[in-house]
């Protein structure tokens, strides 16, 4: 996922009303997604997808835990 907002389809192009960039929990979710979807073969993957989950929640549990910090979009060449 790179871009969120509603889309809307006309003919054969998208367009994507009020696009925004994805949150650090979208791309988590995304990721959780993947592997609980991954089409495990045989003991071994099947304990790799529950060992990379695993991860993911520690990663989910740590981001929870950093302080929020503000984050200026605006570049200030002096700041160099």
């Amino acid at each position: 996922m790179l871009v969120r907002g509603r889309v809307e389809k006309q003919g054969k192009k998208f367009i994507i009303h009020n696009p925004s960039a994805p949150t650090f929990d979208d791309y988590i979710s995304d990721l959780a997604v993947m592997f609980e979807m991954y089409p495990a073969k045989g003991k071994q993957q099947l304990r790799d997808v529950r060992v990379a989950l695993g991860l993911i929640e520690d990663l989910e549990k740590a981001a929870d835990r950093l302080s929020k910090m503000p984050r200026d979009k605006e570049f200030k060449s002096d700041e160099i």
